[in-house]
């Protein structure tokens, strides 16, 4: 997955989240970080909860986050198990 978003998807993001007082963190960080989105989501966890180690030897917090919505997303169990079982039963 590229991480990194090109200067008109981040030209994009602010524009259309300019007036949304909850995006603007992520926002400036992706400025800062010129588009590149795990820089600015660890720079943005550090800012939240300090410098942690998660004992994920040779992983990064930003590939294990992306491993868990993977699996959500895409997984037996996950997101379109989910999607399957209410379009047959929508009650």
């Amino acid at each position: 997955m590229d991480t990194q978003l090109t200067p008109t998807e981040l030209q994009t993001a602010i524009e259309l989240l300019q007036d949304y007082a909850p995006a603007q963190a992520a926002l400036t960080g992706l400025s800062e970080s010129d588009g590149n989105l795990e820089q600015c989501f660890d720079r943005l966890w550090e800012e939240k909860y300090g410098k942690q180690d998660f004992g994920i030897k040779g992983k990064s917090l930003w590939q294990s986050t992306l491993t868990v919505i993977r699996q959500e997303l895409c997984g037996d169990e996950g997101f379109q198990t989910k999607v399957r079982e209410y379009s047959k039963k929508p009650a």
